[in-house]
């Protein structure tokens, strides 16, 4: 009897310290996933668009401030030289320029200016192209106008061109409606005569252009 209340006992006890050994066991372990880093490379793209974003946002596409333009050629019932007319579309505006040759095959232009309308295109004078800004545009545009006036002006070296020279007046500031209008691929161009005899053809006007992104604020929407 002794011997079997050892038995239990030692089975017990046994089982005991079995029990106490587990409860001091370490807990298995809980794996929390982590985000997995990137690679050096994708951080770096990554670490640079924000500040790529911010330049697109703050520096306008440069197509924004392009005109589609399109030339083409006519017959010429009086000459072989063709008469040529180049239309260019900028945004709600449309020029068409008209080059016509004389018998030395010297081309005039004629200017024209209109605006999208309810679908088509009605004429317009330049004021209208422009907003309650264009004075200062204006004053811009005479300014270009009188440095190449005055630099044809000091040119004394082609006797015909001395004889042109000496029929010339002091140069007065244009009016907006005084100027021809018309778009090149990413330009507004003025064009202005300043009223000399045919003869002096090569010197009478000049042509001045903008980038057609420095003239966008003065723009009527």
């Amino acid at each position: 009897m002794k011997d079997y209340q050892r038995v239990l006992i030692a089975i017990a006890s046994s089982f005991l310290l079995t029990n106490c050994g587990d409860s001091k066991s370490a807990p298995a372990e809980t794996i929390i996933p982590t985000e997995t880093a990137p690679p050096a490379t994708e951080r770096n793209i990554n670490a640079e668009k924000p500040a790529e974003e911010k330049q697109n946002r703050d520096e306008p596409k440069l197509s924004s401030f392009r005109a589609v333009c399109e030339e083409k050629e006519e017959k010429n019932p009086e000459s072989e030289d063709p008469i040529i007319i180049k239309t260019c579309t900028y945004g709600n505006y449309r020029t068409v320029s008209t080059g016509s040759p004389d018998f030395n095959g010297r081309y005039s232009w004629e200017y024209n200016l209109y605006k999208s309308q309810k679908g088509e295109y009605v004429k317009i004078d330049n004021s209208s192209l422009f907003n309650q800004k264009q004075d200062d545009l204006l004053i811009q545009i005479n300014q270009k106008i009188k440095a190449v006036y005055i630099e044809f002006s000091r040119d004394t070296g082609d006797p015909e061109t001395k004889e042109c020279i000496e029929l010339m007046e002091p140069i007065r500031d244009f009016k907006m409606d005084e100027l021809s209008i018309d778009f090149e691929t990413d330009k507004m161009v003025f064009h202005v005569e300043f009223g000399l005899p045919s003869a002096c053809h090569s010197g009478d006007g000049t042509s001045v252009s903008f980038k057609l992104q420095e003239v966008e604020p003065y723009l009527n929407k």
